[in-house]
């Protein structure tokens, strides 16, 4: 039960809240005094933890008789909730990010060295809840990194419902390799064959990130006019540019 409940303050609630909720939906309909017995909560807290849930939308009320009983929604009602939110919550990063502090007035550059650094930017970026768009060789990142972190860098996006939008450097060893990988999908369009790519540039929210897999370094730069030039290049070599 304890793991239930750190899962649930992770997300979305209080410690107190989620026994209340768990207890609820392990009992069905219950009254608070019977919440109470449960998790061992004094009654008027356990009123006051209804009330927030009931406010989010996480319990229902009934009644039994004359006296009010409390319902749990059902896991896949929250998590509908929750993507919804998302959702919406999305629609309104653009607007967001012209408020952040990293904004297209102000500038914040990090530096990174060595593989294990440059594995921490994929992980940052892939985390990520914004679309990506990338300049990405192949050939150069298997120089210095792995087919594996290619594969976790991919399954981050999918766990965090990200997409991901490749301008890929056009090699005869990029074609074959693609034609192995599960994620050659649309989302990746070959660059004209001279057009070379020497790093991985990677945009996304008011960011980007570059890594020289030569030097073995990377810099994150945080600039919404830098991040919104390098997109708009980007957005315009995809729709250009051949789909794998």
């Amino acid at each position: 039960m304890q793991k239930l409940i750190d899962t649930l303050v992770q997300i979305w609630m209080s410690e107190p809240q989620a026994q209340v909720y768990l207890a609820i939906l392990e009992n069905g309909a219950s009254l608070t005094t019977e919440v109470a017995k449960k998790t061992g909560l004094k009654r008027t807290s356990v009123i006051n933890y209804i009330n927030e849930l009931l406010q989010v939308g996480y319990l229902s009320q009934s009644l039994r008789g004359k006296r009010v009983v409390y319902i749990a929604e059902s896991p896949e009602f929250i998590l509908k909730k929750l993507e919804d939110q998302k959702e919406k919550f999305a629609t309104q990063l653009p607007e967001l990010n012209t408020l952040f502090v990293g904004g297209s007035g102000t500038t914040n550059i990090r530096y990174f060295e060595w593989k294990t650094w440059l594995r921490q930017i994929y992980q940052e970026v892939s985390t990520q809840f914004q679309p990506i768009k990338s300049f990405f060789s192949i050939e150069q990142h298997l120089s210095t990194l792995t087919v594996g972190d290619m594969d976790l860098f991919m399954a981050n996006l999918k766990k965090y419902g990200n997409t991901l939008h490749d301008l890929l450097e056009d090699t005869p060893f990029a074609r074959e390799f693609m034609k192995t990988r599960l994620f050659a999908e649309k989302t990746n369009t070959w660059l004209p064959t001279t057009f070379k790519i020497p790093i991985d540039l990677m945009v996304y929210g008011n960011c980007i990130a570059m890594i020289s897999f030569k030097k073995q370094m990377g810099v994150i730069i945080e600039n919404m006019d830098m991040a919104n030039f390098h997109r708009t290049v980007h957005e315009h070599l995809f729709e250009v540019s051949e789909k794998v």
